[in-house]
């Protein structure tokens, strides 16, 4: 790949990542022009802070389903926390973007084919597993004591 080439690919990601923080967040300029700290690059960088945190969850979530030994899930988490923080104090909001992408995709690459389930959310073993009487149904709590 030329310079030119290179150039010019570094100049289109840069314009669209502005007219993302166009569109979402109403700003007219992007990290790195001027010399101050816009709204659009706080903004941005507010919002990638929401995506690191939500990654770092859904890492969190999908480990514990191949972790089967909570001692292993304890240090494989230690280890997932260094990684989030040795970024942590990432200024470059194109940069940042791209490590969150990479992490994103190392998750989705990660993910577990039959991944844990809490017992009582949607899906799990124990949802809906005593579903609530019908109303037509009349319910006799004191047993014994019926009145007749």
């Amino acid at each position: 790949m030329s310079l030119d080439a290179a150039g010019n690919a570094i100049r289109a990601r840069a314009m669209t990542l502005q007219s993302i923080a166009l569109q979402v967040f109403g700003c007219d300029r992007f990290a790195g022009e001027g010399s101050g700290e816009t709204a659009c690059t706080m903004s941005l960088q507010a919002a990638q802070r929401q995506r690191a945190i939500h990654l770092y969850r859904h890492g969190l979530k999908n480990l514990l389903s191949w972790a089967i030994r909570r001692d292993l899930f304890a240090q494989e988490a230690a280890r997932l926390r260094a990684e989030f923080d040795l970024n942590k104090e990432m200024d470059n909001v194109a940069q940042a973007g791209r490590l969150i992408e990479k992490g994103e995709a190392k998750l989705k690459e990660y993910q577990h084919p039959d991944p844990y389930i809490v017992p009582y959310h949607p899906g799990g073993s124990l949802y809906a597993r005593n579903p609530p009487f019908p109303r037509e149904l009349k319910q006799q709590l004191d047993f014994g004591r019926e009145g007749h």
